[in-house]
């Protein structure tokens, strides 16, 4: 059974997934988003949380 490890807590990763399906936002710009909120990801990690 494949598990997957939580690096990041959920309420980020619940962030990110909303705000890919609310708005048209790239993985590049969900990544500057975090940013600036302080939660350093790479937009392929957003992208795996995103789906």
């Amino acid at each position: 059974m494949y598990s997957r490890v939580l690096y990041y807590p959920l309420e980020v990763m619940l962030v990110c997934a909303r705000w890919y399906a609310a708005y048209p936002l790239s993985f590049r710009h969900l990544e500057e988003m975090m940013q600036e909120r302080g939660v350093f990801v790479d937009h392929s990690t957003v992208h795996r949380l995103a789906f």
